[in-house]
């Protein structure tokens, strides 16, 4: 391990010293295709035991909790478009209950009352 970080520390060296140096001529930059919007990043204020559930669930699953919460919204609003009862049970099924409590109460203005029904009732 120790051969790695050796090699990572030297790369990281070179490049620094070499930072301020003209980009070959054979460099060639490239950009983003029309209409094609880079990336955006969300901050969310989570309680204690909101990201608690959210993190634990993700260790489960052996994803990162950003990678599960961008997962989860993005289905999310995959389903408001055309809501899927079943997408919506799976991501129910897939959060602590305090979780699926809050996404309920605010997607609860979005979908009709059986999209939101537990499989209890």
């Amino acid at each position: 391990m120790s051969d790695v970080r050796d090699l990572i520390a030297a790369e990281a060296e070179a490049s620094e010293e070499s930072r301020h140096d003209p980009l070959p001529a054979d460099a060639v930059g490239t950009r983003r295709s029309p209409g094609v919007t880079s990336p955006r990043v969300l901050s969310v204020r989570l309680d204690a035991e909101v990201f608690a559930d959210l993190s634990a669930q993700a260790d489960r699953m052996g994803t990162p909790v950003s990678t599960l919460a961008r997962m989860l919204i993005v289905r999310g609003l995959g389903s408001i478009e055309v809501p899927d009862p079943q997408a919506v049970e799976i991501l129910s099924t897939l959060l602590a209950d305090q979780v699926r409590n809050s996404v309920r109460s605010e997607v609860s203005h979005l979908l009709r009352p059986e999209f939101l029904r537990d499989a209890s009732g």
